[in-house]
């Protein structure tokens, strides 16, 4: 597996814009070579008199050979050892991901994470939605509470809808 980024992040009053491109080859257990491309954009921005800071990036898959890392070493573990192995990212077209995160002071921190990915073989998107809630205390302890509400796509239904509370 081979992976190479080039990008960059400029920084003003209106906040940090990052972009980069990044290209992979990879030869995947039955021999067969892969190549692709993905560009990602960001913007972030923290507004110092309210403690809010925004983020929102967008990831564009522009060729279907593009593979991530953990997809090479799923594939070669299910390869080595016999077993199947559901590849949740192979096919994406796209993603997009939104972070909002509250600093209340000494009350902690909120937080509410989404995104969704598409996907170009047809298979309906996933999307995520998470609520969160931190707070560290003085004796060094911390406590984080999270509810995690997330749909799967399928190919032939609408898909399946899963909450968990972490």
């Amino acid at each position: 597996y081979f992976a190479g980024v080039m990008g960059g992040v400029y920084v003003n009053i209106l906040g940090a814009i990052g972009l980069d491109t990044t290209f992979s080859r990879a030869t995947l257990p039955d021999g067969y070579t892969t190549e692709g491309w993905m560009s990602h954009i960001s913007w972030s921005k923290t507004f110092e008199k309210t403690g809010t800071t925004v983020s929102l990036a967008n990831y564009r898959y522009s060729t279907s050979g593009y593979r991530e890392l953990t997809e090479i070493l799923g594939a070669n573990n299910s390869y080595l050892s016999g077993t199947d192995w559901l590849n949740y990212t192979n096919a994406q077209r796209s993603r997009f991901d939104l972070t909002l995160s509250q600093n209340m002071g000494s009350y902690g921190n909120t937080f509410v994470n989404g995104s969704t990915q598409n996907y170009r073989d047809g298979r309906s998107p996933d999307t995520q939605l998470q609520l969160g809630y931190s707070q560290s205390f003085r004796n060094g302890m911390s406590m984080n509470i999270s509810v995690t509400r997330q749909r799967v796509g399928y190919y032939d239904t609408g898909g399946t809808r899963e909450t968990a509370t972490s």
